[in-house]
């Protein structure tokens, strides 16, 4: 059987210190991505939610529409002044 032997060295001071702060770096890098990942969560989130209000706003759209339709019949509508004109 052979006698194996280790011998223990260290580092220098520079190359502790340089992988200290590759270490660092990395772990800075990994916090960033984890903040990246929730802020993407959050906009989908939003972007979500503002398509369902789009959803919304059309179909309230569509029914104010249609009650102005039901009340005047067939109408040009101006929007910023209010005034229409009925079509016949």
């Amino acid at each position: 059987m052979e006698n194996t032997q280790t011998q223990t060295s260290k580092l220098d001071e520079k190359e502790l210190t340089q992988l200290k702060e590759i270490q660092q770096k990395f772990q800075n890098l990994q916090f960033e991505l984890g903040e990246i990942e929730i802020l993407k969560l959050q906009i989908q989130d939003r972007h979500n939610q503002s398509i369902e209000t789009l959803k919304t706003l059309q179909t309230q759209e569509k029914d104010f529409i249609t009650s102005l339709r039901e009340k005047y019949g067939n109408i040009s509508l101006n929007p910023e002044t209010g005034e229409f004109t009925i079509i016949k």
